[in-house]
């Protein structure tokens, strides 16, 4: 994800997105989806935030190669 709100901070928030009484995260989007409410829905209603797919550069570190430092 890439934030492009423009606010600045740290926030905490809770989301309910279906039964939290749910035994697996399949049953969660199982009843999630039954409702007919998708996460994203849920982002949006609760927060204001509307998720849009979307493609762009990111920064990003490639470590080609690593060894286990020698005891000195």
């Amino acid at each position: 994800m890439i934030d492009k709100t423009g606010i600045e901070g740290d926030y905490g928030f809770t989301i309910t997105w279906a039964d939290p009484n749910a035994s697996s995260p399949d049953e969660l989007k199982a009843a999630a989806m039954a409702e007919g409410r998708s996460l994203y829905t849920a982002i949006q209603e609760v927060l204001g935030l509307r998720l849009e797919p979307q493609r762009g550069l990111v920064e990003m570190i490639v470590v080609e190669h690593v060894e286990k430092p020698s005891a000195n």
